[in-house]
């Protein structure tokens, strides 16, 4: 452990040629934060990691992230798409981003989550809604008290949780016309296995490009009925889009043009090296 007796509560911990991470030690009642804020040197986006211990009762956390405009306006990603905000009093459920931008500025912030649902916007401020702590079950009825008085009752999302959130801004349509592409990077991880090659074989191209950075790769599975791939493409800005797929292993490629929102899916016959487009059942179309 920390041979010290005492600890600043903010510290430089790494500065390099990459990134500088600053550690910041937060305190409420029974409850701690640490908070890494890693800063890049040469990239637009911060990274914070947050090890929360929370032993509060009836308490809810939220992450603040406060915005410097007056006319700020709040998205958020939803399945397949994206929503704004329209009342500021709600607790919205979104998936891999939110983003406040002003219309007039044409500036935005982005976060970038790895796997929290709720948070809410009031007074130009991102509210991103962490833990919550009720008993189990807490329900009112009559005069009788919220949980028994002769016993423990176990409360929610206590001990130690952690988190993860990327933080970027810029010019609006800018940000969003890629953000969907940066969030599935943060959330759908690669796989790695553990190996060591002899450094003497060939190495293989991608399975498959998209030439548009706009434009979202779905899903590229094997088709549930042929020997066929079933590529999905999704178009998140809201503008009509073309992109070139390109499949560099068998040396293929074809052009496609989705609609704002449009969702499109192909059969790729690698034999044949033919495509044909297909419903969401895998369906000819």
């Amino acid at each position: 452990g920390v041979k010290t007796k005492k600890l600043h509560p903010l510290r430089i911990i790494e500065d390099g040629e990459v990134r500088t991470t600053v550690e910041a030690v937060f305190k409420y009642n029974r409850s701690y934060i640490i908070t890494h804020y890693k800063i890049p040197k040469d990239f637009d986006e911060l990274e914070i990691n947050l090890r929360v211990f929370w032993f509060e009762k009836d308490k809810m956390l939220k992450l603040s992230i406060p915005t410097p405009w007056d006319d700020t306006k709040y998205l958020y990603q939803v399945m397949f798409g994206k929503e704004e905000l329209r009342n500021e009093s709600y607790e919205i459920v979104s998936q891999k981003w939110v983003c406040a931008h002003s219309p007039s500025q044409n500036e935005c912030i982005v976060c970038i989550n790895d796997g929290i649902y709720g948070s809410d916007f009031e007074k130009g401020t991102i509210r991103l809604t962490l833990l919550h702590s009720p008993a189990y079950s807490a329900l009112p009825f009559k005069d009788r008290p919220l949980t028994p008085q002769d016993r423990f009752t176990p409360r929610m999302e206590q001990g130690e949780r952690n988190f993860k959130f990327w933080l970027t801004g810029g010019k609006t349509k800018n940000i969003l016309s890629t953000i969907d592409n940066r969030a599935l990077s943060h959330n759908e991880k690669p796989f790695f296995l553990s190996f060591n090659p002899h450094n003497e074989g060939k190495q293989h191209p991608p399975a498959i490009i998209i030439e548009n950075p706009s434009i979202v790769l779905s899903a590229l599975k094997k088709a549930e009925n042929n020997n066929a791939f079933i590529i999905r493409l999704f178009e998140p800005t809201g503008e009509p889009q073309e992109t070139k797929i390109k499949i560099p292993p068998h040396s293929f490629e074809f052009t496609t043009k989705l609609n704002p929102f449009e969702i499109k899916s192909y059969l790729y016959f690698p034999d044949e090296k033919k495509v044909i487009e297909c419903d969401l059942m895998e369906n000819h179309i």
